[in-house]
């Protein structure tokens, strides 16, 4: 009489390295919802301000089609400095996915803030703060919300890459 996990069965092989894989799969599931849940209550950081400002790069490309806005200018004539360093520096993933992000969320770019000032002699953390929040180099609780969103989708689903390339 045949089983369902007899010899002859071909569930059985399969259901064996189910079973070998689920703590795994269990602790990346747990570690991703850990994740989700915790992007609106991460402390905010100059740097977030700095990255979401770079996503004015998706308005320049996508909305406006100006690819000219993003091109490397040695002079730079016609072109932002303070935004042609950050480019270099940030590179182009985490500003673009934020650009598409607020861009879904009904947001523009006039909802986007400036970029943030870091004090190089520091006189007082809360004077940088209230500095920034006066420039607008705070971003809204929603922008800001919404700017977390990609990077928290793409740090998870590269935790299963990662994990599967381990």
């Amino acid at each position: 009489m045949r089983t369902l996990f007899s010899d002859n069965n071909k569930l059985r092989p399969r259901l064996m390295t189910f079973a070998r894989y689920l703590p795994d799969m269990i602790f990346l599931i747990l570690l991703s919802i850990y994740m989700f849940v915790g992007w609106k209550v991460v402390p905010f950081h100059g740097d977030e301000s700095t990255i979401i400002r770079m996503s004015q790069d998706y308005a320049y490309l996508v909305q406006q089609h100006n690819f000219r806005m993003v091109i490397y200018n040695e002079q730079g004539e016609n072109i932002n400095i303070d935004e042609q360093h950050q480019r270099i520096a940030l590179g182009a993933i985490a500003p673009l996915t934020i650009g598409l992000a607020w861009d879904l969320a009904g947001m523009t770019q006039n909802d986007i803030n400036g970029f943030w000032g870091w004090f190089v002699d520091k006189p007082n953390l809360n004077t940088e703060w209230a500095w920034n929040l006066e420039q607008g180099n705070f971003p809204s609780q929603e922008l800001l919300s919404v700017a977390r969103i990609p990077s928290t989708l793409l740090t998870i689903i590269s935790l299963g890459i990662v994990f599967n390339i381990a």
